[in-house]
């Protein structure tokens, strides 16, 4: 059974990044606390802003760390999960709940063409 949420106003946040192509933690602190401080009720990580499968899961453990060391609140957290191996998905659902997050984004399987909705979903 799939568990809808009602979300309200859910913000697709973008990811910033240093010159050096690393994730500037920092600013993405701020600009998920200011979406949230300012009438978001959801805020969407790696998720539809089209970054998410470009970055590393290490990257993404090193921004999650971050934000949950700085008392970020993953229950308001979609998190944004891709990848074309299913271990890769599972290890990103994981480093998500050990944080507490346990809402997900997952876009269908672009790599298998021809697949029902009932295949999909399983």
């Amino acid at each position: 059974m799939i568990d809808v949420k009602t979300f309200g106003l859910a913000s697709a946040t973008l990811t910033p990044f240093r010159a050096d192509g690393s994730i500037d933690v920092e600013l993405l602190k701020a600009h998920t606390n200011w979406l949230l401080e300012n009438g978001c009720d959801w805020i969407s990580l790696f998720g539809t802003t089209g970054e998410g499968p470009s970055i590393h899961q290490s990257e993404r453990q090193i921004a999650i760390a971050f934000l949950n060391d700085h008392g970020f609140d993953f229950s308001k957290c979609v998190m944004g999960v891709s990848g074309s191996a299913a271990g890769d998905v599972v290890s990103q659902v994981e480093a998500a709940q050990a944080v507490d997050c346990t809402t997900f984004l997952v876009p269908p399987a672009f790599y298998f063409k021809g697949i029902s909705q009932d295949g999909m979903a399983a």
